[in-house]
């Protein structure tokens, strides 16, 4: 009976279409659980994929699944591999603007050991473009400049 009630509220909705283990990912930090204290992001994550492992596929309603949240925060590695490890096809996919977890990721300047995982991992999402025409690695050279496009969430 709890365990369907924990799927239950694993599966919500919010407005923008995100699932529980879409928000998780939009900050990377430990959150306050009664009676337990703090809890890692990497932890919290791992129980949503317990309960509910399909959401990890599941996009929110601007073609973002879980992975490019983690990637345009700058979560942890950690909690990166996790989410790689359970569904590896989530680095193939795009967004709605033609963005790649890898093309986030490398945007908004995540470390170079993220980097390094997701090209690994994605092998040729290097050579993918965005709806704009860039490309991902030319996103991580333009992160520092002026011109780098935008990918801050709806109303930031």
């Amino acid at each position: 009976m709890m365990h369907g009630l924990y799927k239950a509220g694993a599966q919500q909705l919010d407005s923008e279409g995100k699932l529980p283990i879409h928000i998780i990912f939009e900050r990377d930090f430990r959150y306050p659980l009664s009676g337990a204290g703090l809890v890692e992001l990497r932890d919290l994550a791992q129980c949503l994929i317990d309960i509910c492992p399909n959401d990890l596929s599941v996009y929110d309603y601007d073609c973002k699944l879980p992975l490019h949240f983690a990637c345009m925060n700058r979560v942890s590695l950690d909690a990166i591999s996790l989410v790689l490890s359970r569904y590896s096809g989530a680095i193939h996919t795009d967004d709605s603007q033609g963005f790649l977890p890898l093309s986030y990721a490398c945007a908004v300047g995540c470390s170079t050991g993220h980097i390094l995982l997701l090209v690994e991992m994605g092998r040729f999402t290097t050579l993918c473009e965005t709806h704009n025409g860039e490309m991902s690695l030319q996103l991580a050279h333009s992160s520092t400049s002026a011109t780098t496009p935008s990918v801050e969430k709806k109303g930031s």
